[in-house]
């Protein structure tokens, strides 16, 4: 597993479903990153950005 949008769990829809029953607190992933070094980082940081864009 990659970082979310990389596979095929669309993530942004289940973040909004369970946003949308009312959780407001934390969900934590394990996973990897598709690059190396700082550029793996900054890809993580925009899929949590798209991911959470709902």
């Amino acid at each position: 597993r990659k970082e979310p949008t990389t596979g095929e769990i669309n993530y942004r829809n289940v973040f909004k479903h369970i946003h949308s029953k009312g959780y407001t607190g934390i969900v934590g992933m394990e996973h990897g990153s598709s690059g190396a070094g700082k550029q793996g980082e900054l890809a993580v940081i925009e899929a949590y950005k798209t991911s959470d864009a709902f």
